[in-house]
């Protein structure tokens, strides 16, 4: 049993971005909130993937690529202009979608160490400046790839497990990965070694963020629970029971006062960041809360469905501890 805050009124939206018809892969939304980046299940025989870029302002398609093989994960670059895929096999690849939509392989060809032929790409994601792209893979690996060189500079290995989440910290000194073995590893990247092991999760990690500020970082596991460590030592702050089902997504707002988690459960659930304190619950969707994505001004959150529902909503009036 717990006992909620109630602050929205009705559950209503503030807009219905739209109905896409079918089912996401994943999803990335553009730093502006402006382009959202999905990928579906493709039309046709064989395994395929659509990626259709929307533009939120506007309405409309920016784009659509056709791609073989059923895409793992994508990640937006800073300025919107590069996607990153993660195909099966050991497929890696930056679509221009600013431009010439030309796909470029990144397969470590011009680095000292090539890629093995039997990784699997589970997770990708830019550092805040768009220069680095890191990888998480199958063979419980994460490889770091220079953008300006289009080579693969380093490998981190510490997981025994498949590394399923990943983020870089604001100033992209760090990064931090979640994985299928429980734990979540703090790195280093100017020396490659693990700075803290975050060790005390009941189930796979399938989110991993960082706080606007840099000083925690928040996990969210298949078991439901959201934990929030800090990040310079990796001692736990807080953990909380947040969804019936898997946590899919967690965020923190630009200001970092806030925390939200996204669930099967149809939830998405805000809890102050500090203290853990749930602040509000909302009911977003019929079907489970796929991925989350805070406004610029982090006034409104865009949620997607796992049924292709894409929905604005506005920030409840909640009060986390040190508020203005």
């Amino acid at each position: 049993m717990a006992l909620w805050r109630a602050t929205i009124p009705d559950g209503r939206p503030l807009e219905q971005l739209g109905q896409f018809k079918a089912t996401p892969l994943c999803a990335a939304l553009s730093p502006d909130g402006e382009s959202l980046a999905m990928a579906s299940v493709g039309k046709g025989p064989g395994e395929k993937t659509d990626l259709v870029g929307y533009d939120l302002a506007g309405g409309g398609e920016r784009y659509r690529l056709s791609l073989r093989g059923r895409l793992r994960s994508l990640a937006l670059a800073p300025k919107g202009d590069l996607v990153a895929l993660a195909l099966p096999g050991n497929q890696l690849l930056l679509a221009d979608v600013a431009g010439t939509r030309e796909l470029v392989a990144l397969d470590g060809e011009s680095s000292d160490a090539r890629l093995p032929t039997n990784v699997r790409f589970e997770d990708v994601a830019f550092s805040a400046d768009g220069k680095l792209l890191a990888a998480g893979s199958l063979d419980h690996s994460i490889r770091i790839f220079n953008l300006e060189q289009r080579a693969l500079v380093g490998t981190l290995s510490g997981h025994v497990d498949t590394v399923l989440s990943l983020a870089f910290s604001p100033d992209g000194r760090r990064l931090v990965s979640g994985g299928k073995d429980r734990t979540a590893i703090v790195w280093d990247l100017a020396s490659g070694e693990k700075q803290s092991t975050l060790s005390r999760h009941s189930g796979t990690i399938d989110s991993v963020v960082w706080s606007p500020d840099g000083k925690t970082v928040a996990t969210a596991c298949a078991s439901g629970i959201c934990n929030v460590w800090n990040a310079d030592d990796g001692s736990l702050l807080w953990t909380r029971l947040g969804h019936q089902g898997a946590a899919n997504h967690v965020r923190f707002s630009p200001n970092g006062k806030l925390l939200v988690t996204t669930g099967d459960d149809r939830l998405v659930s805000l809890w102050d960041a500090t203290t853990g304190e749930p602040l509000s619950s909302l009911v977003c969707h019929a079907v489970a809360v796929q991925s989350l994505w805070f406004s610029a001004d982090g006034k409104s959150f865009i949620t997607l469905g796992r049924n292709g529902e894409v929905r604005r909503w506005a920030l409840p009036p909640v009060e986390p501890s040190g508020a203005d």
